[in-house]
């Protein structure tokens, strides 16, 4: 049996609610990474250049990844996948569906009614 090809706006829905709850575990995983960040100092066995270098990668990679590029602002990964599908709720289910639906009934009916 072939699966369901339909899309809904519930699949819409249920596909942001997904986008928006892994952008909550990365802003969680990066707030528990700064939180180590801050207790770095304390350790009196982590200082020097391995300290200064595992702040450097949590600075310049791990933050940019956690937050600018995923989960903040217009330009983040999880801000262009919800655009998208606002943009193939609009095209789709807006617009492509009631048009179809349309021509389906004119097409049995002849005259355009349900």
């Amino acid at each position: 049996m072939p699966p369901n090809t339909i899309l809904s706006k519930t699949d819409i829905a249920n596909t942001k609610a997904c986008i928006d709850a892994y952008a909550e575990t990365c802003r969680g995983l990066h707030q528990q990474l700064q939180q180590i960040m801050n207790d770095l100092p304390a350790m009196e066995h982590f200082l020097g250049d391995a300290q200064s270098g595992y702040s450097y990668v949590f600075n310049n990679h791990a933050t940019p990844i956690l937050t600018t590029e995923l989960t903040d602002g217009a330009t983040a990964l999880t801000s262009k996948l919800n655009i998208m599908l606002d943009d193939i709720e609009q095209a789709f289910l807006a617009k492509a569906d009631p048009q179809l639906g349309q021509a389906n009934r004119t097409a049995v009916r002849g005259d355009g009614k349900a």
